[in-house]
């Protein structure tokens, strides 16, 4: 930034930077780099004009001999998927000798406890901030420092008279529109593929699939592995955590967000209408690919029809969760399904409604008495299972619900 990225009024970066120009400056940092060793630092290259760029690239290559360190940073998704100047001038660098690129990765507990004390040198530190400050920037430098400034500027975080720095807030539903926009921004800076491709993986979670993506997207797999793996070796937005095998023996990649405000942001940029297709073909996808398994990933389905807009589908599917919960004893995640179920079914039509909302009435009651005669079972005698019985008896009381709808 700064002052080689500032024209004179009334003329442009090319008049400012010409040829002549740019020799005459690397001379002259040459001359005074043989005199005296020379540190330069040029901050957040992602935002610098051409001019900048070039004159980097300048200097970098003929310096060889001169006691210069050139110090460039750099966001860098922009370098690494992006399709300018930046890209072209970090390859560029990387193919000379002397070149080093160091990459910031995430702060442990104790890394973002000495920032806050190198960021604060005579402030005591108030007990609990620099643990929460981590926990919530998720050990992530960028969003720390947002985090730190814009708490500073609200007065959320202040010094006390007697030096101790603190929180006068609590710092859990606090959401640095600083950061917000810095995600907005570098996503917008990507190529429009990849933008789609994590706009549709914010709609899964924290963790999703490759092959989800290529499938809800219409994209080759093996192109979105490509471009999320390259994204996910800077660390910024993403981190791959491994790989699946699907029941079709098709191996995929797994892919995270490194924070849940990336994911919240990347979800909220398509439009509804565009959201709702991308949740039906999601559900599809599993579907498709487990077919009578599927009932396996029942919250996940129903997740996926319930913002799909397929409420019907949706109900089945909570129904379908909370049965699957039952199974396993886990008797308020079953009853957390039935309520998501009842909230879904309000949405419909009076006699809809009315319909779904007995059934699900009366699923409950099945679960709730089988959970009950399955526990007592499973304490006195090993001949009987609730599991058995309610495979014979639940089913039938969402029968019927899975067909309003068809997903390709």
């Amino acid at each position: 930034g700064g002052a080689l990225n500032e024209p004179p009024e009334g003329g442009g970066t090319d008049r400012v930077w010409g040829e002549g120009m740019l020799r005459e400056l690397i001379s002259a940092l040459q001359a005074i780099a043989a005199e005296i060793p020379l540190v330069l630092v040029l901050e957040d290259l992602h935002g610098a004009d051409s001019a900048t760029l070039k004159f980097c690239a300048r200097l970098a290559g003929g310096c060889e001999s001169a006691r210069l360190l050139l110090v460039l940073t750099y966001q860098p998704v922009a370098a690494i998927l992006g399709d300018g100047q930046l890209r072209r001038l970090r390859a560029r660098l990387l193919s000379q000798t002397g070149i080093t690129e160091y990459t910031l990765g995430h702060f442990s507990p104790d890394e973002s406890a000495s920032y806050l004390r190198a960021r604060f040198p005579d402030a005591q530190l108030a007990a609990g901030l620099a643990e929460a400050l981590h926990r919530k920037s998720d050990g992530n430098p960028l969003f720390l420092r947002f985090m730190i400034e814009e708490l500073l500027e609200t007065k959320a975080l202040q010094m006390s008279l007697g030096g101790k720095l603190g929180l006068v807030v609590d710092i859990e539903p606090f959401v640095p529109e600083s950061v917000r926009a810095r995600i907005s921004q570098t996503v917008s800076e990507l190529p429009l593929e990849i933008q789609v491709w994590l706009e549709c993986a914010a709609q899964i979670g924290l963790e999703f699939e490759a092959a989800a993506i290529a499938w809800a997207t219409e994209a080759k797999l093996e192109r979105v592995e490509a471009g999320l793996a390259q994204l996910a070796k800077r660390g910024f937005l993403l981190r791959e955590v491994g790989i699946l095998e699907l029941p079709n023996r098709e191996l995929t990649g797994r892919f995270c967000f490194v924070h849940g405000l990336v994911q919240e942001v990347l979800a909220e940029r398509p439009w509804v209408a565009r959201r709702s297709r991308l949740h039906r073909r999601l559900a599809g996808w599993i579907e498709q690919h487990w077919g009578e398994s599927a009932p396996a990933h029942a919250a996940r389905l129903a997740h996926h029809f319930e913002l799909g807009l397929a409420p019907q589908r949706a109900i089945f599917y909570w129904g379908e969760a909370a049965r699957s919960a039952a199974h396993s004893h886990a008797f308020e995640e079953m009853r957390g399904s039935l309520a998501r179920a009842l909230d879904v079914a309000a949405r419909l039509a009076a006699n809809d409604r009315a319909e779904a909302e007995s059934r699900i009435s009366e699923l409950g009651e099945l679960l709730e008495a089988e959970v009950g005669q399955g526990e007592t079972v499973f304490r006195s005698g090993p001949g009987r299972s609730a599991v058995g019985v309610l495979s014979r008896r639940v089913p039938s009381a969402l029968a019927g619900f899975d067909q309003d709808l068809t997903v390709s």
